[in-house]
């Protein structure tokens, strides 16, 4: 029978590895396959899991931390998605109402459209702003509202035809080169649409919320959802939505047409779940006020349009107000959430660490015990091992040294039989010689005594 050796446990696992893949179906592959598959795409998942959530952290490090603009309290930005719906003209007007409506509060207005900037011009405002001690720009200033925009910065006829970093470096130092002094709000004019500009505004400043203008217009309401859904993206409140060139009033007859459709607006906001901000007219005063650089706000504050004006900042400030509010109470229920989770979680963790520690010591004293039973039973072991040990050492010394000394006293015996038998054999040849000697002698004597005697005789027969 062949051995099965090592070589061929290796073969075997390695075609096992690949025929792995082949096997797909639940009823052809053995429990061991499917086991060992399940663990290689749970082990996969697993991997994929913590790698998005390696992006995700990298990515949110990427990310520029929100900072406050210098002297700024709110942040206002009115967007729209679409170019031409008149939401630079609502902006400018809408900065000069918020400060209609309280003398005590103070309104900038900051253009950020870099291509299209349209503040110069609604605000009658020409000139290069100066700079500060602190090298940084000074605003110009009309009808009390400080402005900065692209438009100061480059001739009125001059295209601007920059990439998007050149945009981007352009929107940094509007943001943050800026003297703004002291502002209770800030007006920020965004660009249309929703790209870089947008993203790069949302992610640098903190932002009280955003205002969407739009026309009745489906199209223009299209990209107002977008807009409104970028903000939602990035964590922007949406105050609500003004509806602009709502409805065109004839001058002569008083006949009102809606050119571009009706409550368009209204209904998206319902749609969208924010607040209507109300109704701008298409009004020929708004756009000839517009076109002189006297926003219809400071030039006819008594018209019915300037009244919507007036009613949507004071709308929007209660909004305002209501949204800080509300962002306060959502932190502190958000801050109560964080504690009462991160309470639990570490009673969690404290219980969990308590409980490992108890196993942890009970599976130490486990082992402990073990080992030291199996420390004891080696030692016994070994103990009773030398004992036997050394009971055979002696054991077999003492009876080598009984062989030894038994055999040292058989010699000893042996030799003194030997020597005794010697001395024994040498005195009886000595007896012996000595008792021949004397019998010789003695009969040499007694022939001596007995010849003459015996002559004596054979001479007297």
């Amino acid at each position: 029978m062949a051995l099965f050796t090592y070589s061929k446990l290796s073969h075997l696992l390695r075609l096992a590895v690949h025929k792995a893949p082949v096997l797909r179906a639940g009823a052809d592959m053995k429990p061991g396959a499917v086991s060992w598959l399940q663990l290689k795409r749970s082990q996969r998942s697993v991997d994929s899991k913590a790698q998005q959530e390696r992006q995700k952290q990298q990515m949110a490090r990427g990310l520029p931390k929100q900072k406050p603009i210098a002297g700024v309290k709110q942040v206002i930005v009115v967007a729209s998605g679409k170019g031409g719906v008149g939401k630079s003209t609502t902006a400018v007007n809408l900065a000069l109402a918020l400060m209609a409506n309280d003398q005590s509060k103070s309104a900038g207005l900051l253009d950020v459209d870099v291509y299209g900037p349209s503040v110069p011009r609604l605000m009658n405002l020409k000139g290069n702003p100066e700079l500060s001690d602190d090298n940084r720009m000074v605003p110009l200033t009309n009808y009390g509202v400080p402005c900065m925009s692209m438009g100061f910065l480059v001739e009125d006829a001059s295209p601007i035809v920059w990439r998007g970093l050149m945009v981007m470096s352009a929107v940094e130092r509007l943001l943050r080169q800026v003297d703004w002094g002291s502002l209770d709000y800030l007006v920020v004019d965004m660009p249309p649409g929703t790209g870089d500009v947008q993203l790069s505004v949302t992610q640098n400043i903190p932002i009280a919320g955003a205002v969407i203008v739009s026309t009745p217009q489906d199209i223009a309401l299209l990209d107002a959802h977008r807009g409104a859904e970028m903000f939602k993206k990035v964590n922007v409140p949406v105050l609500g939505l003004v509806q602009n060139m709502s409805v065109f009033q004839c001058p002569n007859c008083q006949h009102q047409t809606h050119i571009f459709g009706s409550d368009g607006a209204r209904q998206l906001a319902d749609t969208l779940g924010i607040s209507f901000l109300g109704d701008i007219p298409l009004h020929l005063n708004i756009r000839e006020m517009s076109d002189k650089g006297q926003p219809v706000v400071v030039s006819c504050p008594d018209s019915a349009e300037v009244s919507t004006l007036l009613y949507s900042a004071l709308l929007y400030s209660t909004l305002l107000y209501s949204a800080l509010l509300y962002s306060t109470l959502l932190y502190s229920a958000l801050l109560y959430y964080t504690l009462l989770c991160s309470a639990l979680l570490y009673s969690t963790l404290l219980c969990s660490t308590l409980l490992y520690s108890t196993l942890l010591c009970s599976t130490l004293l486990y082992s402990t015990l073990l080992c030291s039973t199996l420390l004891c039973s080696t030692l016994l072991y070994y103990t009773i091992l030398c004992s036997a040990l050394l009971c055979s050492t002696l054991l077999c010394s003492t009876l080598l040294y009984s062989t030894l000394l038994y055999s040292a006293l058989l010699c000893s015996t042996l030799l003194c039989s030997t020597l005794l038998y010697s001395a024994l054999l040498c005195s009886t040849l000595l007896y012996s010689t000595l008792l021949g000697s004397t019998l010789l002698y003695s009969t040499l004597l007694y022939s001596a005594h007995f010849y003459p005697t015996l002559l004596s005789y054979i001479d007297i027969m």
